[in-house]
């Protein structure tokens, strides 16, 4: 049958059809009565056929109708499989879009970092993970990606002589000191010298504490902070951006550069190496004979054992917030070593009258407490050691190349040191390069879009009161915005009126180093008014009393900020930090409201929302090294609410312009979202920070939003759509 199925005319010739019912040896091979058999067909086909009894052909006609009714079957199944219908929702598997492109660099930019997200977690899985973590698995830090970019581009700019050259310009000084920090490991002179002036000059002079020195430990920390921003047993910070009757904040608290120490040296004590350690840095400061400087080293030995077991001590405690004192009242927690006029002399004196008794600061009650302890603990002179020690140690390394902790390190850690007195000049040149005017005025622009539709969401909140509603309406329509650059300081020759006394330091780093910082805290002291100089200060900040909004000119940049990218991307990124600073204003005009118990269903109070806003955190925190306590409640609900409000002002924004389009709307909300976490992308964390670790303030929020889980489909129990949801406004 097969033989005279394959010689009707028209059929198949391929090798492929040509056996299809051949019989098979063993090793799978065809016999070879069959290829006879075949070769005889080719050769009399025809005349085959003609013998074949009748119901060869019936069976051959009953084969081709099968196989036609077999075809028209398949093809039914095919046509019904291709036809449109509703496709069950998928689960998008990466965020962004692939053919993003446009002739911008920053455009550019953002392509290429789509391109290398992660594909080993999806969106619905770990946001934070699939934009956080390339493709090659290395963990991205986006915040000191910036840092690095501008200083790298600084570090090569200020190893080439600048134009014009002249000693005269911000610039150029900044140079020179920088020069001058960079030149210490690369010749074999010491400034060590210059260290230990300084050091008799304010009474901590290791091989001369029986001078019998009338200033006490209270004034010496006073005049290294007011005069020159050093910190020793405690840390004293300026606060800038918050001004309390009138004057700028000062902060007193736990030293971090003690906590540093205290972890460095149990790793020396475990390889015993802490005696070569004091030893080191006692020769480098001044090497002479060797009874002498036994004696100073049992001194300084003995007072940092008893500083430190007495600081790890305290730090082992529950730590408590902050409390509000006058400069007179800082005796309540050192009642039995300093007095209260003791204090009021050291910060009036100190401060050349600045401060006075009744003037505000903020304490931590355990660092006073440990420091009215080690006044007990040592006596005068024990004390002047510790403190002269915490000096050698921390600025050893500006005078002698020998106490220089990280040659490799040593050109960033230059920086960081000239960035600390002259950071606008450092930085000037590079920021007013590649921050326009344009970028700041559409930051602007974003601002008060924002402010707008936080007005419109509090309008028509229905769980608010009419006054409280009509307190923080007005609260948020008074909110003045300080974007960019600060007033006298938007130009080069801003700049180089600002630091014209500044020195001009081809040599003596420290020296000079000493000098610009002694300016730079008189310009702090004397000018009341707020500034927000480059990388000195935090980035953004919302300041209650002046119900002001401050953006420093460096966050309008990759990764925060793109000039020519998607209006959904700079929403997410700047707007949302922008909503965060707003929605504080709105915070500090409820407090009064949280007391009550106003309530529509579950949610109905801002306490009630906070509180389901730390469950979802502490969910999330189930597993991890850091108590949830250590984060601030409020920063919390501001980024979520920030989030939203940055979101909902984006949404009504393209909506009303009709700037997407119908297919690329999704992908437009995803990166809104992208901008979002990509700003969070940070490897190491702060321990003084009040915010949640940075994979939390990514996931919290956006695991909490309708728009996120819409976005990218997320399917019921996935880890990025929560179950219930929190919300603020």
């Amino acid at each position: 049958m097969s033989k005279s199925f394959f010689g009707l005319p028209g059929a198949l010739r391929s090798d492929a059809a040509r056996y299809p019912s051949e019989p098979m040896d063993r090793t799978g091979s065809r016999s070879a009565s069959s290829s006879d058999s075949i070769q005889h067909s080719d050769s009399e086909g025809e005349s085959l056929v003609l013998t074949l009894p009748f119901v060869s052909w019936t069976c051959c006609l009953t084969v081709l109708f099968v196989s036609i009714m077999v075809a028209i079957f398949m093809l039914g199944i095919a046509l019904t499989l291709t036809a449109p219908g509703t496709p069950a929702p998928m689960r998008v598997r990466r965020a962004g879009t692939d053919n993003l492109t446009c002739a911008k660099k920053h455009c550019n930019w953002l392509t290429r970092t789509l391109n290398e997200f992660s594909p080993d977690s999806a969106p619905c899985d770990d946001f934070y993970r699939h934009v956080c973590r390339t493709r090659d698995g290395r963990w991205l830090s986006r915040t000191s990606h910036m840092d690095f970019d501008v200083n790298s581009a600084v570090s090569r700019l200020f190893q080439k002589p600048l134009s014009p050259k002249m000693r005269g310009t911000a610039a150029q000084k900044a140079a020179s000191l920088y020069s001058a920090c960079t030149n210490i490991i690369r010749h074999d002179g010491s400034e060590i010298g210059d260290l230990r002036k300084f050091m008799r000059n304010m009474g901590l002079d290791l091989f001369a504490m029986g001078d019998k020195s009338k200033k006490d430990a209270v004034d010496i920390m006073c005049a290294l902070f007011f005069r020159y921003g050093i910190n020793t047993l405690l840390s004293f910070v300026m606060h800038d951006l918050i001004v309390v009757n009138g004057k700028k904040l000062v902060s007193v608290g736990f030293s971090r550069t003690f906590d540093t120490w205290i972890v460095k040296r149990e790793k020396l004590i475990a390889t015993s190496k802490i005696t070569h350690f004091y030893v080191h840095y006692v020769n480098a400061y001044h090497n002479t004979s060797r009874n002498e400087t036994w004696d100073v080293l049992s001194r300084v030995s003995d007072a940092d054992n008893v500083a430190c077991s007495l600081l790890v001590s305290f730090l082992r405690k529950r730590d408590v917030p902050p409390v509000r004192l006058k400069v007179r009242r800082l005796s309540r927690y050192t009642q039995s070593t300093v007095s209260s006029q003791e204090w009021v002399d050291a910060f009036t004196v100190q401060s050349q009258s600045a401060y006075a008794d009744d003037d505000v600061v903020y304490a931590k009650p355990a660092a006073l407490r440990f420091f009215d302890a080690l006044l007990s603990r040592l006596d005068h002179e024990g004390i002047k050691y510790e403190m002269a020690w915490c000096l050698l140690r921390d600025y050893g390394s500006y005078a002698d190349r020998r106490l220089v902790n990280s040659v490799a390190r040593h050109n960033q850690t230059c920086l960081e040191r000239v960035a600390v007195v002259m950071g606008p000049a450092l930085y000037g040149a590079y920021i007013f390069k590649h921050v326009t005017a344009k970028s700041v005025r559409t930051a602007t622009d974003m601002a008060l879009k924002i402010r707008r539709q936080a007005e419109l969401d509090i309008a028509r909140a229905t769980w608010l009161d009419a006054k409280t509603k009509h307190q923080a309406l007005k609260k948020i329509q008074n909110i003045t915005f300080h974007i960019g650059f600060p007033k006298g300081m938007r130009a080069t020759a801003d700049l180089d009126s600002y630091y014209l006394n500044y020195p001009f330091a081809p040599k003596h780093f420290l020296l000079s180093w000493l000098r610009a910082s002694r300016l730079t805290r008189a310009k702090r002291l004397g000018d009341r008014s707020m500034l927000l100089p480059h990388r000195e200060f935090p980035t953004a900040a919302y300041v209650g009393r002046a119900n002001a909004v401050f953006i420093s000119a460096d966050l309008l940049r990759p990764p925060v900020f793109l000039p020519a990218g998607p209006e959904s991307f700079n929403y997410g990124g700047l707007g949302q930090i922008i909503a965060h600073e707003i929605f504080h204003a709105f915070l500090i005009s409820t407090k009064g409201f949280k007391k009550k118990r106003d309530t529509y269903g579950e949610n109905g109070t801002m306490r009630d929302k906070m509180r389901c806003l730390k469950r979802s955190h502490d969910e999330a925190l189930e597993g991890a090294t850091l108590p949830p306590s250590r984060y601030s409640d409020a920063e919390n609900v501001a980024d979520l609410a920030g989030a939203a409000l940055a979101f909902r002002t984006y949404a009504t924004l393209s909506g009303r312009n009709g700037t997407e389009a119908h297919d690329s709307s999704e992908e437009q909300r995803q990166m809104f979202f992208v901008g979002l976490c990509l700003k969070h992308c940070e490897h190491e964390e702060s321990d003084a920070s009040l915010f949640a670790p940075s994979p939390l303030r990514c996931i919290v929020q956006l695991k909490n939003m309708h728009e996120f889980s819409s976005a990218f489909r997320c399917h019921d129990g996935d880890a990025m759509n929560a179950a219930s949801k929190c919300s603020v406004l």
